[in-house]
């Protein structure tokens, strides 16, 4: 169930160019029936607005989600890829038989590259479903080459298979069967009109020729990674086969904004702009299109983002306005470069934008309420709210108050949950400023680190665990033996909430010659959960509290204000004073 899409008005009139996916077309219909969801993505992308689609609560099968959202996608992908195709090769057979004659009539229907279509995808396992899914949706009228190269090349090859085990979303992208390489790029290539080779005549059905890996230069659509495309701009300066994209897809954008968000930034930015090298001889100025050349090909661009959970980043994507004076330095251009304009960090479509998202959170949904089952003690969560007039300045706010107010205050068996790697740099240096005997696991810590420091911590020889966000989406550890954890800044990922909070109530696996006193565990113990929060954080908190709940602390607008929520009884309280772990 979806609430209607969200318009976002962005002062320009809405053309579609009487360009739509006819759903009846056999060439594009799907195994089964179009669900009413799929309906109203492919009514919405063929109006050629960028589109934000939110697949729902990842306590829903990621993957089943995923697919249904990826189906009208590459539909709409394939549709408008194809019918280009058509019209180039129309326009061929025409100039070729001198039909066209005047300037009038010269058909402009080309870019200064081929590429029409980019997908970035996080890894080469969710880069196989986008190509199973392109095959499948051709169905039979696709005459396919060198397809077990490349079901070879992106399958999950033994030695790479990942034999740990873990919930089940994390199964579903990191788990036995996929491949996790990040470091990837496919060419395809659509040739439609081809003929069945078949001795009856009257045979006149019309196939499309794919062709997997492809040289990028002469690809239709490019499946790539964001990693692998950061490389190529960084050694080349700049990626001249992607000037002439009409489409670009972020498929699981969300697992993006855990490998590393500015790639993604680097790569968007520098789409649609004119090559650095020459031109090729070939190509005829008179058939490209005129938004290329007035340097207006990226306000065309139709941008679409795929993710599990909504978040602040994905929206800027598609509907942040402005000039960024950090540009040059992301896309590691030269300012005396006048090629290298920035007209703005992210090029708003003129067509405007959408945002498909499921409904709200409700209480009985929301993380903190699976938090509360799975727990046997009493917990005390603490919700403590930091002012802030920018998304910078309210991080700084939330560091500093863990470094003036917590550091120096914390109990033992504390362990501090840190979203982001700039969070946990800056947490390290507090607790050694404040002389803490900590340990810390971050996504680069090596196996032999990771199982110290958890056993250290276990069996109370340190008193504080630093732990970062990165680390638990990768390897989703089980971190036992806390009382108190502190959440820096409010997972992004809703599961993380439940599975931290819930290993602080799981009794120790002692050895049989061994008490648990021995370790400092306790059932009546007093548990306790502190999470800082800032109004930047309203999408991550709806996650958590549920909508209703997130609104109420939203109402708190005195910086240090405290949601408290008790575990046994189940009531909220607030405090205007500050809260001490």
């Amino acid at each position: 169930k979806y609430i209607p899409c969200t318009m976002l008005d962005h002062g320009w009139s809405l053309s579609t160019n009487g360009r739509s996916l006819k759903l009846e077309d056999p060439a594009f219909k799907l195994q089964g029936d179009w669900t009413k969801t799929q309906k109203e993505i492919i009514q919405v992308l063929s109006s050629w607005r960028d589109a934000l689609l939110i697949t729902g609560s990842p306590c829903i099968p990621r993957q089943s989600r995923r697919i249904q959202f990826l189906e009208p996608i590459l539909a709409h992908v394939l549709s408008e890829t194809l019918r280009s195709r058509k019209a180039v090769l129309k326009h061929d057979a025409k100039l070729r038989k001198k039909d066209i004659t005047t300037a009038l009539e010269q058909p402009r229907d080309q870019g200064i590259s081929r590429p029409r279509v980019l997908i970035l995808s996080p890894l080469r396992g969710h880069a196989l479903d986008v190509i199973s899914l392109i095959l499948k949706i051709l169905n039979a009228r696709a005459i396919i080459k060198n397809r077990p190269q490349v079901e070879l090349a992106f399958a999950s090859l033994e030695q790479e298979t990942n034999s740990q085990k873990g919930p089940r979303d994390w199964e579903e992208v990191f788990g036995q069967g996929r491949n996790i390489d990040d470091d990837f790029e496919l060419g395809i290539t659509l040739t439609p009109g081809l003929r069945r080779s078949s001795k009856n005549y009257l045979d006149k059905t019309s196939l499309i020729g794919v062709t997997l890996d492809t040289p990028l230069a002469r690809s239709d659509i490019i499946i790539a990674s964001a990693a692998k495309l950061r490389a190529r701009l960084e050694s080349d300066g700049s990626l001249d086969e992607f000037s002439s994209l009409e489409i670009c897809v972020l498929d699981a954008a969300d697992i993006m904004l855990y490998q590393n968000w500015d790639f993604v930034l680097a790569v968007l930015n520098a789409l649609n702009r004119r090559p650095r090298l020459e031109l090729p001889p070939t190509l005829d100025i008179r058939r490209i299109r005129l938004p290329e050349l007035e340097n207006q090909a990226k306000y065309c661009r139709q941008t679409i983002i795929l993710s599990t959970f909504a978040d602040a980043r994905l929206r800027a994507a598609i509907d942040a306005p402005g000039r960024d004076p950090s540009a040059r330095e992301l896309l590691l251009l030269d300012k005396d470069d006048p090629i290298a304009d920035t007209a703005s960090l992210f090029a708003r479509n003129r067509a405007g934008a959408v945002r498909f998202s499921p409904l709200p959170v409700s209480e009985q949904d929301s993380a903190l309420t699976i938090a509360m089952n799975q727990i046997q003690a009493k917990c005390r969560f603490i919700f403590t709210r930091l002012s802030g007039s920018t998304p910078a300045a309210a991080s700084d706010a939330k560091l500093n108050y863990f470094k003036i107010h917590l550091a120096s205050k914390l109990k033992p068996r504390t362990l501090i949950f840190a979203n982001t790697y700039h969070d946990f740099l800056a947490c390290r240096a507090a607790l050694r400023s404040a002389a803490v005997d900590f340990v810390s696991i971050h996504e680069y810590s090596r196996g032999s680190e990771i199982s110290r420091a958890r056993s250290n911590f276990f069996h109370g020889r340190v008193s504080v665990l630093l732990y970062s966000g990165r680390a638990h989406f990768y390897q989703r550890l089980r971190i036992r033996g806390a009382t108190t954890t502190i959440f820096v800044s409010p997972p992004d990922l809703p599961v993380f909430f439940p599975e931290l909070v819930a290993r602080m109530f799981e009794k120790a696996a002692a050895r049989e010659n061994e008490k648990e006193e021995n370790h400092g565990l306790h059932e009546n113990s007093q548990y306790a959960a502190l999470i800082l929060y800032s109004r930047f954080d309203a999408l991550a908190m709806e996650r958590i509290l549920g909508a209703d709940r997130a609104k109420s602390a939203a109402l708190h607008q005195t910086a240090d204000d405290v949601f408290i929520i008790d575990a046994d009884i189940q009531q909220e309280n607030s405090d205007d004073g500050h809260h001490s772990s």
